[in-house]
C-alpha cells in the first residue's frame, strides 16, 4: 500500500496552544509522576504480599489484603507500561508501534485488576465490619476459606465485567509525515463508539458497580466501624482492658485512603455525564489516574505504621539483629525502648504486646 493511500496520523507536532498546554501538563503528571509512584508501588506491594502471606499472618482479613496488594501491584505495573508508552508515543516509530501492540492487551488487563482492587477493598471492609460490629458471627463468617472463596468470585466477576474492553481498541496503519514512514496507531472500534453501548456500560454500569456503588458502601461501612471502634475504646478504657485493634485501625485507614483517592474518579464520571466535551475532563482524568496509582502504592505505609504484627513479621523477614523502637503511651508522657534481638526466644510476644499498646494511642483521645 502506498503512502498516498494512507490517512495521515493524528499529529504529534504543530499542535494548537490548548492541546499543547494539555500535553505538557499530561507529560508531568502521567509521563513523570505516575511511573515514579507506580514503580515505588510495585516494590511496596511486593513486600506486602511477602509479609501478609506468611503463616503467622494467616487470617481472613490478611488473606483479602494480600489479594488487594497483588491486584494493586498489577494496577501499578499496567499503569506504568500503558502511560509511559502513551507519553512516549510521539518519540519515534518504534515506540508508537510497540504501544499499538501492547495497549490492546494491557488496557483490558488494567481494568480487570482495578475492578479486583475495588472489590477486594470492599470485601476487607465487610470482613472488618463483621468482626467489629457483629463479632458473634465472626468465627463462622470471617474465615480464611471464606476469604479465598471471595477472592475467586471477585476475580471471575472482574474478568466477566471487563470482557468488553477487549473489543474497544484496534490498530490501524497511518502515515507520519514528520518521520516519513508508516506506523501503527490505535483507534476506538465501532463497538466502543456505539452510543447504546456507551450509555449502558460506561454511564450506568460503571457508575453503579465501580464508582457510586462501592464508594457509598465503603463510606457507610467505614463510618459504622469507626463509631463502633471509638465506643469499644471508651469501654475498654473504663475497664482498664488492653486494646488489640491495630488491624481494625489499619483497615479503617486503608478504606479512608481508597475513598479519598477515588472520589475524583466519581467526579470525572459525573462530569462526563454532564459534558463529555469539557476541556477540563482531560486534566481531571490524568490527576484521577495518578491518584488511583497512588492509592495502589500507599497501603504498605499504612500497614507498616499501624499494624504491629505486620511490622514484627517484616522485621523478622529482614533478619534484623536489633531494632530499637520508641513508643509513647496515650498521653505521650512516658517512653519505652524495646530492644529486639534476633535470637531472643520470646521477642514476638513481648514486641506484639508493646506495639499493640502503642497502636491503641490512635483512638485513646476520642
Amino acid at each position: 500500500m502506498s503512502n498516498e493511500s494512507l490517512q495521515h496520523c493524528v499529529p504529534c507536532f504543530g499542535l494548537p496552544p490548548d492541546l499543547l498546554s494539555y500535553r505538557q501538563f499530561s507529560f508531568y503528571v502521567i509521563g513523570i509522576a505516575l511511573p515514579v509512584v507506580a514503580l515505588i508501588g510495585v516494590v511496596f506491594n511486593l513486600t506486602s504480599i511477602v509479609v501478609l502471606s506468611r503463616p503467622r499472618m494467616r487470617c481472613s482479613i490478611n488473606c483479602l489484603l494480600c489479594a488487594l496488594a497483588t491486584s494493586d501491584m498489577f494496577v501499578s505495573t499496567t499503569a506504568m507500561s500503558l502511560y509511559s508508552l502513551l507519553m512516549m508515543e510521539c518519540s519515534g516509530p518504534m515506540v508508537s508501534n510497540l504501544h499499538s501492540i501492547l495497549a490492546p492487551i494491557m488496557y483490558p488487563l488494567s481494568t480487570v485488576v482495578q475492578t479486583c482492587s475495588v472489590y477486594f477493598t470492599l470485601a476487607a471492609a465487610i470482613d472488618c465490619f463483621v468482626s467489629t460490629v457483629v463479632p458473634i458471627i465472626e468465627h463462622s463468617v470471617c474465615t480464611v476459606k471464606r476469604a479465598q472463596q471471595v477472592i475467586v468470585f471477585v476475580c471471575v466477576f472482574a474478568l466477566i465485567y471487563n470482557l468488553t474492553h477487549c473489543f474497544e481498541l484496534e490498530r490501524w496503519e497511518c502515515f507520519e509525515p514528520e518521520w516519513n514512514t508508516t506506523i501503527s496507531r490505535l483507534k476506538t472500534t465501532a463497538f466502543r463508539q456505539d452510543e447504546l453501548y456507551y450509555q449502558i456500560y460506561y454511564t450506568y454500569s460503571y457508575t453503579i458497580f465501580m464508582a457510586v456503588g462501592p464508594l457509598i458502601l465503603l463510606i457507610a461501612l467505614n463510618s459504622v466501624i469507626v463509631v463502633k471502634t471509638v465506643l469499644n475504646k471508651r469501654s475498654q478504657s473504663k475497664r482498664a482492658e488492653p486494646s488489640t485493634d491495630s488491624s481494625t485501625t489499619t483497615l479503617i485507614l486503608v478504606v479512608f485512603l481508597f475513598i479519598i483517592c477515588n472520589a475524583l474518579s466519581l467526579a470525572v464520571n459525573l462530569l462526563e455525564l454532564i459534558d463529555r466535551d469539557s476541556w477540563l475532563l482531560g486534566y481531571l482524568v490524568d490527576v484521577s489516574n495518578l491518584l488511583v496509582v497512588f492509592n495502589s502504592s500507599a497501603n504498605f505505609l499504612i500497614y507498616f505504621t499501624f499494624d504491629s504484627q505486620f511490622r514484627v513479621t517484616l522485621y523478622e523477614l529482614c533478619g534484623c539483629a536489633e531494632s530499637v523502637m520508641h513508643m509513647s503511651d496515650g498521653d505521650g508522657e512516658h517512653e519505652t525502648s524495646v530492644i529486639w534481638h534476633e535470637h531472643a526466644p520470646n521477642y514476638t510476644s513481648v514486641l506484639d504486646i508493646k506495639m499493640n499498646l502503642y497502636d491503641s494511642a490512635l483512638f485513646s483521645r476520642l
